[in-house]
C-alpha cells in the first residue's frame, strides 16, 4: 500500500440517522489519522450531529488501510445536549480518492449506543502531510 504521508487531517459532512426512530440530523466533523503503519492507523475524530439528534461525538478508531478502503472500529463517546454522555462503539468503511493530493473520501459509519443504532453517511475532504 504505501501511502507517503504519515499524517491525514479532513473534515467530515454528512447525515445522521437513528435506525429505531424518524430522528436524523446533519454531522459536521474533523477527523485526524495518525499511520502507525503502512496499513494499520489511529486517528480521532469530534463530530457534531444538529437537528433531531443534537449531540456531540469524541470517537477514537483503530483504522486497516488497503489501497483506496479503509476499514475503522473504535470506542467514543456520545454527549447529547439533553441527557448525560453514553459510551458507543462506532464502526465504518470509507472509499479514498486521490485528487491532486487531496483525498475525496465517501463514508459510511455505525454508531452502537445504547442498545440503539445511528447511521451516518457521508464524504471526508482531507489533505494527507
Amino acid at each position: 500500500y504505501g501511502k507517503p504521508h504519515k499524517n491525514f487531517l479532513g473534515v467530515f459532512l454528512g447525515l445522521a440517522a437513528e435506525s429505531d426512530s424518524s430522528e436524523n440530523g446533519l454531522a459536521l466533523g474533523l477527523e485526524y489519522e495518525r499511520l502507525l503503519s503502512p496499513s494499520i492507523g489511529l486517528g480521532a475524530v469530534v463530530e457534531r450531529t444538529f437537528d433531531d439528534l443534537e449531540s456531540w461525538s469524541y470517537i477514537a478508531p483503530v483504522a486497516y488501510h488497503t489501497v483506496h478502503w479503509k476499514f475503522y472500529v473504535g470506542p467514543g463517546i456520545e454527549d447529547p445536549d439533553d441527557h448525560d454522555s453514553e459510551f458507543l462503539v462506532r464502526v465504518g468503511v470509507e472509499y479514498g480518492i486521490d485528487i491532486n493530493g487531496w483525498e475525496l473520501a465517501p463514508q459510511f459509519d455505525i454508531d452502537f449506543v445504547d442498545g440503539d443504532e445511528v447511521y451516518v453517511f457521508g464524504f471526508v475532504l482531507g489533505k494527507p502531510f
